[in-house]
C-alpha cells in the first residue's frame, strides 16, 4: 500500500509532541507494510460510510 501524505497532515504532525510523532511514524510503517494487523485498531468510523481510523496511541488516531 502506498501512503499519500498532505500538506495538511504534515503541518499538524509538526505541532505534536516528539513521542507522539516518533509513534505515528512508525504506525504509518506499520499501516503501509500490514494494513490488517491488530496493533493498529483499523475500522470504519461510527456513522460514516467511507472514513476510516487507526490507532497511533491512545489518545491519538488517525483518520481518512
Amino acid at each position: 500500500m502506498r501512503i499519500e501524505i498532505t500538506d495538511t497532515f504534515i503541518r499538524l504532525y509538526k505541532k505534536l509532541p516528539k513521542e507522539i510523532q516518533e509513534k505515528t511514524k512508525k504506525t504509518l510503517e506499520l499501516f503501509e507494510s500490514n494494513p490488517s494487523h491488530p496493533s493498529l485498531g483499523h475500522k470504519n468510523m461510527a456513522g460514516q460510510e467511507n472514513i476510516y481510523e487507526f490507532r497511533v496511541s491512545q489518545n491519538y488516531r488517525i483518520t481518512y
